[in-house]
């Protein structure tokens, strides 16, 4: 049988702000890469796809893991070089958020590669990532990166549910639209979200808000599972912020 030899890693520990759609994470995220050596977040859809592919069995975990570790150090590595950064000063994700932006826009000015990695290393600094709804694949995420600090934004569920709804997430979610980047997946009853799986009506039998409310309490149920199952030293690395 084919295994994954180990590779050394660039990178082994960071910083993942999760939540669910609409719960603060970008304005935990920008509170989060003021502490000092913390890096400008960054959002992986790999991070977010793979986990989920792996809870439905269509991914293995050291597959998920060879591929997540790869690119969360090539990601780190384009950051430490000042690559691919987010300029649109209006974006939560904007480098113009992080109180060390000068310094990060600096990187992009230097041709010494080594020294700009070697002066990440000396400096410790941690890669930040957002990542939707993560707390369901805690578990999963852990396996991949044990040495990861979470930071999950929570929000009443009521104020949250209103929030899809005024946002449109119970309309656009049926609309063929390629701004929509949930995977979906066929069902007996039509597409369905990887959340809604298990509901017994199906995702376009029920109206936008019933849609939002049941979305809410499935991933918060979830997401209370999942912390509830981590070990003693995992849940230590959780910390809940509070909307």
């Amino acid at each position: 049988m084919l295994t994954y030899a180990p590779r050394p890693r660039l990178t082994e520990e960071l910083v993942v702000v999760e939540g669910i759609t609409r719960a603060g994470k970008f304005l935990a995220a920008v509170v989060v890469s003021a502490l000092e050596g913390v890096e400008p977040v960054q959002y992986s859809p790999n991070l977010e796809s793979l986990l989920v592919l792996h809870r439905l069995g269509k991914v293995d975990l050291p597959t998920a893991k060879l591929l997540l570790e790869m690119e969360f150090d090539i990601r780190a590595f384009d950051m430490a070089m000042g690559r691919y950064l987010n300029t649109r000063p209006d974006d939560m994700s904007s480098v113009f958020r992080s109180a060390d932006h000068e310094n990060v826009l600096a990187r992009a000015q230097s041709t010494d590669r080594d020294a700009l990695l070697a002066r990440f290393h000396a400096e410790k600094r941690l890669p930040l990532h957002l990542y939707h709804e993560g707390m369901p694949h805690a578990r999963a995420l852990f396996g991949v990166f044990p040495k990861a600090r979470v930071v999950s934004s929570l929000r009443d569920p009521a104020a949250l549910m209103n929030s899809w709804y005024n946002r449109g997430w119970g309309k656009l979610a049926t609309a063929e639209t390629p701004t929509v980047m949930w995977p979906f997946f066929d069902g007996p009853k039509g597409r369905r979200t990887w959340w809604s799986l298990d509901w017994e009506v199906g995702w376009d039998e029920v109206n936008d808000m019933d849609r939002c409310a049941l979305s809410i309490a499935t991933l918060y149920a979830l997401g209370r599972k999942e912390l509830e199952a981590l070990a003693p030293a995992q849940r230590e690395r959780v910390h809940l912020m509070r909307f």
